[in-house]
């Protein structure tokens, strides 16, 4: 159990290390505003969507035992689908009011912004499809498989959003959209890809014919 917990603090710290390694070569390398815009207004709107679309689910969620034992898993399993509609709308709301209410930067340092908001609403709206599968994971103790799936997705996400900022950097904000949106289908991919490969624990009829 220590081990366990060892290794997955040391890969979090890791990945974290690596992530702020990026970002400060992007400081070095692209305009500030755009920066600023990017790590703080759309990573705010993310933020928003994720916190209150999945959280609430993610904290009452109880032990796969638990569930097989009331033999309610059917019944549990389609509720973590109300996840994705419930994250649906917020995404419309939070990306009408970032678009429409909130003061947006200036038009040349940070161009396409709008555009931005849309694609990281969809991005979100994308992420959220594999939370049914990254719940399961978590309810049968993948603690590690769920570190390694969470974190190397954020590094591919700041990879890719380092080099489009870097090369590419008439996208302007769609340099941010673009990198989440790659996140979003690697995490629901990696999900479902990891769930079907343990379902070989799962031996419960149930479950079995989910997967």
């Amino acid at each position: 159990m220590f081990k366990s917990i060892s290794y997955n603090m040391l890969l979090q710290i890791s990945f974290r290390v690596f992530s702020f390694v990026i970002n400060a070569i992007l400081f070095h390398r692209v305009n500030i505003e755009l920066i600023g815009a990017c790590n703080i207004r759309l990573a705010l709107l993310y933020t928003t969507i994720m916190f209150l679309s999945r959280e609430p689910f993610r904290r009452a969620l109880p032990t796969l035992k638990e569930i097989l034992d009331q033999k309610r898993f059917n019944k549990f399993y389609s509720t973590l689908w109300l996840v994705i509609l419930n994250g649906y709308f917020i995404s419309l709301l939070m990306g009408a009011v970032w678009s429409n209410l909130l003061e947006k930067p200036n038009e040349k340092s940070v161009p396409y912004y709008d555009l931005s908001v849309y694609l990281c609403c969809l991005a979100c709206m994308i992420e959220l499809c594999g939370e049914p599968s990254n719940s399961l994971l978590q309810m049968m103790y993948k603690a590690r498989l769920k570190v390694i799936i969470e974190a190397s997705s954020l590094l591919i996400f700041n990879f890719a959003f380092a080099l489009l900022a870097i090369f590419l950097p008439q996208l302007g904000a769609l340099a941010y959209s673009i990198a989440r949106l790659l996140y979003a289908i690697i995490f629901v991919v990696t999900n479902v890809y990891f769930l079907k490969k343990n379902s070989d624990d799962l031996n419960q009829k149930e479950i079995k014919h989910i997967i």
